[in-house]
């Protein structure tokens, strides 16, 4: 699909896209960020049992290291605090979800919650108790945030 720049962050064309989409299985990846080799290999069984996954965050920092980050978005503690707007350590490069659950528990448009696009995102799925969300304990992608990318 090819769409025109959005106004904002890109969120309502993904939303298009993610709508669109034949896929039973949404990934993500942002353009400065890296999958490795086995990313969509661990997560994808995930979903059979769960509405969204997320891997172990792994990013690089400014001097060219990798920092480890210590979350799990299936604890019920991260999930009250993302839910919450008080703590996010996810980024979406790092999670995958059902398509049948976006929609229900969440979208790119319009998120409830802060008013950070992942974070208002991914709080969507946090505050559903009905939500089951499972986390792998695999680095499965790095993140590179502007810093770093300089």
């Amino acid at each position: 699909m090819d769409f025109a720049k959005d106004a904002g962050h890109g969120e309502h064309n993904v939303d298009l896209a993610v709508s669109a989409c034949a896929s039973g299985r949404i990934f993500y990846i942002d353009d400065d960020d890296l999958w490795l080799p086995r990313h969509v290999e661990l997560l994808l069984p995930c979903l059979e049992r769960a509405d969204i996954v997320d891997s172990r965050i792994c990013s690089l920092d400014r001097s060219g290291g990798l920092n480890l980050g210590p979350c799990r978005g299936s604890s019920a503690h991260l999930r009250e605090h993302l839910a919450m707007g008080r703590l996010k350590m996810l980024y979406d490069t790092h999670i995958a979800h059902r398509k049948d659950a976006y929609g229900r528990f969440s979208s790119w448009v319009a998120p409830e919650g802060p008013g950070d696009r992942v974070w208002g995102f991914l709080a969507g799925f946090a505050r559903h108790p009905d939500c089951k969300w499972v986390s792998c304990d695999e680095v499965t992608a790095i993140s590179i945030h502007g810093a770093a990318r300089r």
